[in-house]
């Protein structure tokens, strides 16, 4: 092992004394090309210093228009490109391009540190020319205060034309050494570096993602040893590499699947990620929001101000607000995080659905005790006066409890409607579902409630057409539905309005409605109506219970179909539902309820 190393080493040897005279040629290009690069921009500096000088007078005044021919004219005198660029980057003239079509030259390396007080140079293409320049840039100042940059430039190729002489030179000089040496240096080449060259090509495509890659191991040597122990370095990092994607994997996974929304900020106050919750809180594509500062992303003013206090701050900043449109309620949560490439970590949880339902549950408690309260209050008030001496008085005695039994009446229905209600919303209510016409279900509700109508003069037809589609549903739950419905038809309609029962199939359901004369429903109170205990007058006195439009709700949800209020209609109010159609047609004989379920 160690004779073929030395054996290399000898032939290496060879090789190193034609690298000295590759390498002497290359410090003679070098030397003089650095020669040539100082003269040139010395050149370029003093033209610079000129331009500056002579443009300082017209930026600003009345001469500041013809700086574009100041340009043109100093350009040729110069034989280079002459760019007049004032403090904002604007360019104010050009000895190569119209200054209009022109963009703003602030971001040019050259131009930003001229702006800034000092000489700039730099070697790029031209977006103007399309060529390779090299530009050199230098403040323009007038009276102590800096007004701008004057910028010089050469083609590059013009500046490789002066070295292509010396370099042919120096070639021609060393040309017969390299070629003496050359075949010398591709059998040491050979030798030692083609190894190496698999090595490095299998590092390259190890560093593009190609995990699986290895280096060949050759026999024997210090390169083969090498290779090998390349080659457990790239298994072990493979399966490094490999258990950090997964993890990474499975935790975006989880991020993105949470339902409380997730956004980091980064150390430079942009938004580095956000998952699908935090997207839809905000109501903005993801893409819109990555990569951008936090306050220009998120337009909200809460939400920036607790990002802003959590970065500011060690502890938790805590805080409830409305965010995106819609507007929800969220709970915001940010964490800073100290020392770490993502200083703020912000929760924000979606307590919407919590605050309406605790709304909903301190309105069902005002509304039970309202209820309450008055029908016993009512009772209390008729017993002291039966026990203060009336109960002694046979007429009045019984006229009193005659109201006690009508109060006692209106708690069981209470009652009966709570906890209707109340088997409702906990899916404890059965459906005995049939193939029914809506039909015959809405004849017999206008004939139960047709005594009803009649003091009032009120006409209750039908509109439901012959030859209608059966619906699949329980007739007892939706005769409850079109009486809660007729019922408030009837006590909301004036004397002489008219009530219509009507339904259509449409696609694959039936569209049940009632439709009255009375004074409608306002917009902001369509969507309220279904809830519990609402009520659009509270000033009436027999307004119910307030429960009859929430229990029709969930009957008709059981059945797979909504209820609405449509806004459309007019004059009165239009509430109408929807029934799935029956696949089998209806039994012939009576489908009627045999009784009545409250």
């Amino acid at each position: 092992m160690l004779r073929r190393l030395h054996t290399r080493l000898s032939l290496g040897y060879i090789a190193l004394m034609a690298g000295v005279f590759l390498l002497l040629g290359a410090y003679l290009v070098n030397y003089v090309q650095d020669l040539e690069r100082q003269e040139l921009r010395t050149r370029l500096e003093s033209q610079a210093w000129l331009v500056a000088l002579a443009a300082a007078p017209m930026i600003g005044t009345t001469e500041e228009p013809n700086l574009q021919e100041f340009a043109q004219d100093a350009a040729g005198q110069i034989d280079a490109r002459v760019t007049i660029v004032d403090q904002e980057g604007r360019v104010l003239g050009d000895s190569e391009a119209d200054p209009a079509t022109m963009e703003n030259h602030a971001d040019r390396p050259e131009v930003a540190a001229a702006l800034s007080g000092q000489i700039g140079e730099s070697s790029r293409p031209s977006d103007t020319l399309d060529r390779t320049l090299i530009y050199l840039a230098v403040p323009i100042v007038r009276d102590g205060e800096q007004l701008g940059a004057a910028r010089v430039a050469l083609p590059s190729d013009q500046f490789a034309g002066w070295l292509r002489n010396i370099v042919v030179a120096v070639v021609a000089a060393l040309g017969i050494a390299a070629l003496a040496i050359a075949a010398l240096s591709a059998i040491l080449a050979g030798v030692i570096t083609r190894p190496l060259s698999e090595l490095i090509q299998t590092a390259r495509r190890i560093a593009q993602g190609d995990l699986a890659a290895r280096a060949p191991e050759h026999a024997g040597g210090e390169i083969a040893e090498l290779s090998h122990a390349f080659n457990e370095m790239t298994t072990t990092l493979q399966a490094n590499i490999e258990a950090i994607e997964a993890e990474r994997a499975r935790l975006s996974a989880i991020v993105e699947h949470l339902t409380d929304g997730i956004l980091i900020v980064d150390d430079q106050g942009q938004l580095a990620l956000i998952n699908n919750a935090a997207e839809r809180l905000l109501g903005t594509p993801r893409d819109r929001l990555l990569n951008r500062p936090y306050a220009l992303a998120v337009r909200d003013h809460d939400l920036a101000e607790v990002i802003a206090q959590a970065h500011s701050g060690d502890e938790p900043v805590r805080r409830l607000f409305e965010i995106g449109q819609p507007r929800r309620y969220v709970e915001g949560v940010a964490y800073s995080i100290p020392h770490r490439a993502t200083p703020v970590v912000v929760i924000l949880r979606d307590v919407t659905e919590l605050r309406r339902t605790d709304m909903i549950r301190r309105d069902f408690v005002a509304n039970v005790s309202h209820e309450l309260r008055t029908p016993i209050a009512s009772l209390k008030a008729l017993v002291e006066t039966l026990l203060d001496g009336a109960l002694e008085d046979e007429e009045v005695a019984h006229e009193f409890l005659a109201r006690m039994e009508t109060e006692v009446d209106g708690l069981a229905r209470l009652v009966q409607d709570l906890l209707e209600l109340s088997r409702a919303e906990s899916g404890r209510l059965t459906l005995t579902p049939v193939a029914a016409d809506i039909r015959r279900v809405a004849e017999q509700v206008i004939a139960r409630l047709r005594t009803q109508a009649e003091p009032k003069k009120l006409d209750i037809r039908i509109e439901i057409p012959d030859g209608l589609p059966p619906g699949r549903f329980d007739p007892e739950r939706i005769e409850q539905v079109l009486v809660n419905l007729v019922h408030n038809a009837v006590k909301f309609t004036p004397p002489g309005g008219i009530i219509t029962v009507g339904a259509a199939a449409e696609d694959d359901h039936l569209v049940v409605w009632v439709a009255d004369t009375g004074p409608g429903v306002a917009p902001e109170d369509r969507d309220r109506i279904f809830e519990r205990f609402y009520k659009t007058d509270r000033s009436r006195a027999d307004a119910g219970t307030g429960l009859g439009l929430s229990i029709a709700r969930h009957l008709v949800e059981l059945h797979g179909g909504r209820i609405w209020v449509d806004g459309t209609a007019r004059p009165g109010t239009t509430i109408k539902f929807t029934l799935p159609l029956a696949l089998e047609p209806a039994p012939t004989g009576d489908s009627t309820p045999s009784a009545h379920r409250a």
